[in-house]
């Protein structure tokens, strides 16, 4: 199982197996109709190698927090088991 990023907009990236995988996790996640109107306005896609390593993810449930390339994010959460398709980061929090 080879897990990829996917910008979905402006503010969400989600990690699963496919973008469809990614499209449908949305869509459980904020209706069919806020889908819509996002697809209209951003066209969701994969993150490239340059990105998976310049992006920060920035983990705020650590103590102190802590900052690593969404790569490294990635990495970890497959190590531990983490089910996919999931919302991966946000900046909307």
């Amino acid at each position: 199982m080879k897990i990829n990023i996917y910008k979905m907009n402006e503010e969400d990236w989600y990690a699963a197996e496919s973008l469809d995988d990614a499209i449908e996790e949305r869509r459980r996640d904020v209706g069919e109709d806020q889908l819509s109107a996002e697809l209209a306005e951003f066209k969701p896609r994969q993150l490239t190698d340059e990105e998976l390593v310049s992006l920060e993810y920035v983990d705020i449930e650590a103590d102190p927090i802590e900052r690593r390339s969404f790569r490294d994010q990635l990495q970890r959460e497959i190590e531990q088991g983490v089910k996919f398709p999931r919302l991966f980061a946000t900046t909307e929090y």
